[in-house]
């Protein structure tokens, strides 16, 4: 999903679980007048990119550090330039799932850092280099309306990215090394273990579970105070999205840091907040079927007490999702067009 930074600044003013994340940011963490993305603490020696895509998280190890999810085709330089100024290399890029906004900047890492992602992963990011293309082209407007050195040089890398897209190989987007169900992270000062836990958001998604540090990291199983993408056509499954939050919440305490795709740092109130969207989302549908609503009024509907969520546009994804299900009825191709850009 396509996030300007005028987006990005609205999650920031958000804020959430300050008592979480105080005091863990570090002396010597780069000015944030020196960055494009918006860096936010998430516990010891992690940060969360925010902005131009889904959120970013970085974890520094003892020398090396992981970086987990891209963001969108455009800003993978930037993300790299911003990941090497907290650490100083990269030994492993993970992707949570396929979805555009967070396999994008993949090829600014291919060439020389290990990416990983699930199985399923790759077969769908080779399916979507007009998604990426796309990202280029929106970048070019969108960074028109900045300025200033950091903003000019973002803009410079996505217009040279943008030249050469006739040469861009859909291999330098897709995950190096892929697996199942469950795969360790055993680094210095990186312990941490990867899951899939069944369908979701997608039939790709990850959680990673970072033991020592009471992280978890959950990709876009969480859309903190947004609405969000129900993508059936990548396999979401809404109750297997709630089946995988609650196993998620099983490896939370009352301490953990959460990291969503979307929104910000959280804690695991977030989680709990998720499955009870879905739940509201579904007595809502059945409400309308019941009064007789077709498909296309229901898709225009919104459900009361989520005016303040972010990313409307996505409401109607989830809507349309759960009508089907409720109804029986095959997803329908006006699910494109609830689609954001860049997706």
């Amino acid at each position: 999903m396509s996030m300007t930074r005028r987006d990005a600044m609205t999650v920031l003013a958000a804020g959430c679980s300050a008592a979480l994340i105080a005091g863990s940011a570090r002396a010597d963490d780069p000015s944030p007048g020196d960055d494009f993305l918006i860096w936010k603490p998430a516990g010891d020696r992690a940060w969360c990119a925010i902005g131009s895509g889904g959120n970013s998280t970085l974890l520094k190890g003892d020398g090396a550090a992981v970086l987990i999810d891209c963001k969108n085709a455009p800003y993978g330089p930037c993300l790299r330039r911003e990941s090497l100024r907290r650490a100083p290399s990269l030994a492993m890029v993970i992707n949570t799932h396929h979805h555009g906004d967070h396999t994008g900047g993949n090829h600014a890492f291919s060439s020389d850092v290990e990416i990983v992602a699930h199985d399923k992963c790759t077969d769908r990011v080779l399916g979507q280099m007009h998604r990426y293309i796309s990202q280029m082209k929106e970048a070019a407007s969108q960074l028109s309306e900045g300025d200033g050195p950091v903003v000019r040089r973002v803009r410079e890398e996505a217009l040279s990215l943008y030249k050469r897209v006739e040469k861009l190989k859909e291999t330098e987007f897709v995950p190096r090394t892929t697996f199942s169900a469950t795969r360790e992270i055993d680094l210095p000062g990186i312990k941490a273990t990867m899951h899939h836990l069944g369908d979701g958001h997608t039939d790709n998604d990850l959680v990673i579970h970072v033991h020592d540090r009471n992280l978890l990291v959950v990709g876009d199983l969480l859309f903190h105070k947004m609405h969000p993408f129900v993508d059936a056509a990548s396999g979401a499954d809404i109750a297997g999205w709630q089946s995988c939050l609650r196993k998620c919440l099983d490896l939370c305490d009352a301490r953990t840091v959460v990291v969503g795709g979307h929104g910000d740092v959280a804690d695991a109130s977030a989680i709990k907040t998720q499955i009870a969207y879905f739940d509201k989302l579904r007595e809502f549908v059945d409400k309308a079927l019941r009064e007789g609503k077709t498909r296309g009024e229901i898709g225009a509907m919104r459900m009361p007490g989520y005016g303040t969520y972010g990313l409307d546009r996505l409401a109607s994804s989830g809507l349309l999702a759960m009508h089907d299900h409720l109804a029986g009825e095959p997803a329908a191709d006006d699910r494109d067009a609830a689609k954001p850009a860049g997706r």
